[in-house]
């Protein structure tokens, strides 16, 4: 596309729809699908370990999706990323801190942050 400086002339010289001549790459979608997945069970379970998210996701793909998936220590930054990005901030005194859930609960199921 030309156009003047003052944006009156408009000429189209070549719009490129004669060049896209290709079928949807399908296995390109299921990636950017999965990869957003992940990012959402991220932030869903902020302690779960990056590697058990990928697990849930990465299963049964089939070998196409696979090829195309970023390389597995990459995935697992992304998600680390994510995760950080969801922790509560530091506080510098006693009396800012507040302990939200997930990070209020023990492993064993107790409360110990909760008042009452």
């Amino acid at each position: 596309m030309i156009t003047g400086s003052n944006l009156e002339n408009v000429s189209i010289l070549r719009d490129g729809t004669d060049r896209h001549l290709h079928g949807a790459d399908q296995a390109s979608t299921e990636v950017k699908r999965i990869a957003n997945r992940d990012k959402a069970r991220a932030r869903a379970v902020p302690n779960e370990n990056p590697s058990v998210v990928l697990a849930a996701t990465v299963g049964n793909l089939p070998e196409e999706v696979i090829q195309r998936m970023p390389e597995r220590r990459i995935m697992k930054k992304t998600i680390n990323r994510v995760q950080v990005s969801e922790q509560p901030r530091n506080s510098h005194t006693l009396r800012d801190l507040f302990i939200t859930a997930p990070y209020d609960c023990t492993s064993r199921g107790q409360f110990p942050f909760r008042a009452g």
